[in-house]
C-alpha cells in the first residue's frame, strides 16, 4: 500500500512538472503566418513566431507577407533567430545580404528588420530569406525590440550566473576528492559538472572562427549525450545500486564514449524519432536507478529522485516541442538556448555529497568520542591494575617479611638447642628431653609454614590437581568437630553441632576439603577467647550444600574483612603460632570445588564463615568415568 501510495505522489510531481513545462513553452506564444493581419501597435509591443507551417515557398526561399494597420516604427521591431546555421535575406532589389552565419547549434541573435519590402499603401510586410533548414525545428521570433533584448539580457545573465554555480561545484567536488581520493562519486560528479559546463560556456555565443563554429555544431549531440549518460553513472556513484550488466556500463567511460559517439551518428541521420529515442532510454535508465534506490529504502536517496525527476521532467518538454506535440514559446526557446536543464539534478547532487560527508564527520567524531572514552577507560584501567599490582607486591612484601620473622625465631631456637645438645657435660636426661621437645615444636612449625607456601603457589599457578570423587559432607564436618574438640580443650571451648543426619554429596577432594575446613576451623579456635562456642552447621537445599562455621571469637574489623582472604595478606593482629595463610588457602580450595567462601563478622562480635558447594544426589557414580582428576 505504501509503494503505490509513493508512486502515486511520484507520478502526480511528474505531470505537475510537465504541465508547468508545457505552460512555459507556450507562454508568449503568438503566431503569425502568411497573409496574417497585425496592426502596427502589436508588433511594437508584442512578439510573434514565425509559424512554419504557414511560410510560402517561392523558388527555394521562404517568403513571409503581413499586412499591418498604422505606421510601424520598424526600428522598434526586430527579430529573433534560434538554433539556425545560416539565413540569407533579400532586400527589395533582390539582393541577398547573409546576416545570420552562426555553425553553432542554439545560439541567439537578435537582427533588425534591415531588408525587407513594404508597401505602404497595402500596408504589406514582405520578408524573404533562404540557407534555414526548414525540415528540422528552428525558431524565428519577430517583435518589440524592447522585450526581444529584455529577454536576451536576462536569460544572459541567468547563464552567467549558472557557469559560477556550476564552476563553484566543480571547485568543490575537485577540492574534495584531492583529499579523499577513496570517494570515488566525486570524481563522477567532477566529470559531469565540467562536461557540463564547458558545454555552457561554449553555447554563450558564435566563436570568431567559422570553423570553430562548425567543430563546436558537430560536437553537441556528443556531448548531449555524454551529459545524460554522466547523470546516470553519477546516480550510481553515489546510490551504489545492485544493477544489471549493461547498466553497470555506465560507470565505464568506454561506455559512455561508445553511447555517445553512436548517438552523434545517429543525430547526423536527422531521424527525429530516433534520435530523441536514444536520449529518452537514457533518461529512463538514469531513472531506473534512482526509482530502485528508494525501492530498496536507500537513505537519502529521494534527493537525487527529486532532482532527477525535475531536471529530466523539464528536458522531456524540448521532446515534446522536437516531436510537434505542442509549440514552442520565447521564453522556452531562450530557455533552451541557456541549456539549465541541469541545475536542479546538480543541486541535488551537491545535497547529497553533503549528506554523505557529514555522516562521514558524525561517524568520525562518534568514533573518536568512542576512542577517547575507551582511553580513559584504558586509563582508569591501567591506573586501578598498577595500584592492584603495588599493593599486590607491598603484600607480598609484608609475607616475606612475616615469612623470614617466623623462620627467624625457630631457626635461632633450634641452633641454640644444638648447641647445648653437642654440649654433653651441660645437659642432663631431663633438660635434653625437653629440648628435643621443643627442637621437633619448632620444626613442625617450619614444616607446615613450608607446605602452606608451597601449596598456595601451587594454588596460584593454577597446577594444583586432585582427584574427584563423592564426599559425604556430613561424615567429613563430624569428623572434624571431633578433632576440633580435642584441640580446643586448653582454652575450654565448646564446639556444638547443627549438623542434618543421613548423607550430603559434594564432588570433590575429601582431603583438600578436611584441609579447607581445618583451616577455617583453626582460625576460629585461635581467636575465640578461653570458654567461647564454635558452631558448625550444615545444610543442603536443591543446588547447594551450605557450610557454617560460627564462633564468639574478637571478630574481624570491616575495613580488614575484604583483606583476609587476600593471598598476601596478614592482619597486624594475627596471632604468633599462625603463618597468615590459613583463610587463603581454604578459598583457593573451596573455589577448586567449584564453591565460594564468605564471612559475616564485626569488631566483637565474632565471625561467621560460610562455605557453599554444589550439592550432588545420591544416585550418581562414586567416581567420575571421564576424569579421575582435574585442575
Amino acid at each position: 500500500m505504501r509503494a503505490r501510495t509513493a508512486a502515486g505522489a511520484w507520478l502526480a510531481a511528474l505531470v505537475l512538472l510537465l504541465t508547468g513545462g508545457i505552460v512555459f513553452a507556450n507562454s508568449f506564444h503568438m503566431e503569425i503566418a502568411d497573409g496574417g493581419h497585425v496592426t502596427a501597435e502589436q508588433l511594437e509591443t508584442q512578439v510573434f513566431r514565425i509559424a512554419k507551417t504557414g511560410l510560402r515557398l517561392e523558388e527555394g526561399h521562404a517568403v513571409l507577407e503581413v499586412r499591418i494597420e498604422g505606421e510601424p516604427d520598424f526600428g522598434k521591431i526586430w527579430l529573433a533567430a534560434f538554433r539556425t546555421k545560416s539565413m540569407i535575406f533579400y532586400d527589395e532589389e533582390g539582393g541577398a545580404h547573409e546576416v545570420l552565419s552562426l555553425g553553432g547549434y542554439q545560439h541567439v541573435r537578435l537582427l533588425p528588420i534591415a531588408f525587407y519590402t513594404y508597401d505602404e499603401q497595402s500596408g504589406i510586410l514582405r520578408l524573404e530569406w533562404s540557407g534555414a533548414d526548414f525540415f528540422n525545428p528552428y525558431y524565428l521570433f519577430i517583435g518589440s525590440r524592447q522585450i526581444l533584448e529584455a529577454q536576451n539580457t536576462f536569460w544572459n545573465r541567468v547563464k552567467d550566473m549558472a557557469v559560477g554555480i556550476m564552476l563553484l561545484m566543480l571547485l568543490y567536488s575537485l577540492s574534495l576528492y584531492v583529499h579523499k581520493k577513496e570517494e570515488s562519486y566525486l570524481l563522477s560528479f567532477s566529470a559531469y559538472i565540467g562536461v557540463a559546463l564547458l558545454m555552457t560556456v561554449l553555447n554563450m555565443g558564435p566563436m570568431q572562427s567559422e570553423w570553430l563554429n562548425r567543430v563546436y555544431s558537430e560536437l553537441i549531440p556528443f556531448l548531449i549525450m555524454t551529459i545524460l549518460c554522466m547523470e546516470v553513472s553519477t546516480c550510481i556513484s553515489l546510490l551504489e545500486p545492485e544493477l544489471c550488466w549493461w547498466m553497470r556500463g555506465f560507470c565505464s567511460w568506454k561506455w559512455v564514449m561508445a553511447v555517445s559517439l553512436g548517438y552523434s551518428l545517429i543525430s547526423h541521420m536527422d531521424i527525429m524519432l530516433l534520435n530523441e529515442a536514444s536520449r529518452f532510454l537514457v533518461i529512463l535508465a538514469g531513472f531506473l536507478v534512482v526509482t530502485k534506490a528508494c525501492a530498496r529504502k536507500k537513505e537519502k536517496a529521494y534527493i537525487l529522485f527529486l532532482g532527477y525527476v525535475i531536471s529530466e521532467s523539464i528536458n522531456l518538454v524540448p521532446f515534446g516541442v522536437n516531436l510537434g506535440f505542442f509549440e514552442d514559446g520565447l521564453l522556452l526557446a531562450f530557455f533552451r538556448v541557456a541549456r539549465l536543464y541541469g541545475l536542479p539534478f546538480a543541486f541535488s547532487c551537491m545535497l547529497y555529497i553533503n549528506w554523505k560527508l557529514a555522516g562521514r564527520f558524525r561517524e568520525a567524531e562518534r568514533l573518536s568520542a568512542e576512542l577517547e572514552e575507551t582511553n580513559r577507560s584504558l586509563d582508569r584501567i591501567v591506573g586501578e591494575r598498577t595500584r592492584a599490582c603495588m599493593a599486590q607486591m607491598e603484600k607480598r612484601h609484608s609475607l616475606m617479611l612475616n615469612i623470614f620473622h617466623d623462620l627467624r625465631s625457630p631457626l635461632f631456637t633450634l641452633k641454640g638447642c644444638m648447641q647445648i645438645l653437642c654440649d654433653e657435660n651441660e645437659a642432663d636426661r631431663e633438660e635434653r628431653r625437653e629440648i628435643e621437645s621443643i627442637v621437633m615444636e619448632k620444626l613442625d612449625f617450619v614444616s607446615q609454614l613450608t607446605e602452606n607456601i608451597f601449596l598456595l603457589a601451587k594454588l596460584e599457578d593454577e597446577s594444583f590437581l586432585f582427584a574427584s570423587t563423592r564426599v559425604d559432607m556430613v561424615s567429613l564436618l563430624r569428623k572434624m568437630a571431633a578433632a576440633a574438640r580435642i584441640a580446643a580443650q586448653s582454652k575450654e571451648l565448646r564446639i556444638t553441632e547443627e549438623i542434618p543426619d543421613g548423607e550430603i554429596y559434594v564432588w570433590g577432594d575429601k582431603n583438600r576439603l578436611e584441609q579447607a575446613v581445618d583451616n577455617i576451623l583453626s582460625n576460629a579456635i585461635r581467636y575465640t577467647p578461653k570458654g567461647g562456642r564454635i558452631t558448625v552447621g550444615l545444610k543442603q537445599t536443591k543446588a547447594c550444600v551450605t557450610l557454617r562455621i560460627k564462633d564468639t571469637g574478637i571478630g574481624i574489623p570491616e575495613e580488614q574483612q575484604k583483606d583476609i582472604f587476600a593471598r598476601y595478606y596478614r592482619a597486624s593482629s594475627t596471632s604468633k603460632d599462625s603463618t597468615g595463610l590459613g583463610l587463603a588457602i581454604a578459598r583457593g580450595l573451596i573455589r577448586k570445588h567449584g564453591g565460594e567462601i564468605t564471612v559475616k563478622s564485626a569488631a566483637g562480635r565474632g565471625a561467621e564463615f560460610s562455605v557453599t558447594l554444589p550439592a550432588l544426589s545420591q544416585r550418581e557414580p562414586e567416581e567420575r568415568p571421564e576424569q579421575g582428576g582435574r585442575r
